[in-house]
């Protein structure tokens, strides 16, 4: 399978994107919703950590979530 394939919109290590979902807003005591920072790369996933936060979890993300749509992420640095 092609990179591009892979990675539709350019999804790199050091992103922090916020979830869109509306549900996710004002949870785990972050007012601006969940922030995710992007550790690495795995195939067609990205493994992620809340931004700002020190706790143990990581996130498996599908690559192809990283969109502006209800149950995606949009990039806000």
């Amino acid at each position: 399978m092609k990179a591009r394939a892979l990675n539709p919109y350019d999804v790199r290590v050091g992103q922090v994107w916020k979830s869109c979902d509306k549900r996710e807003e004002g949870r785990g005591g972050d007012k601006e919703g969940r922030r995710l920072l992007v550790e690495r790369i795995e195939g067609g996933y990205a493994v992620c950590a809340r931004f700002g936060l020190q706790e143990a979890r990581r996130w498996r993300i599908r690559l192809d979530r990283f969109r502006e749509i209800s149950t995606g992420y949009r990039l806000i640095r």
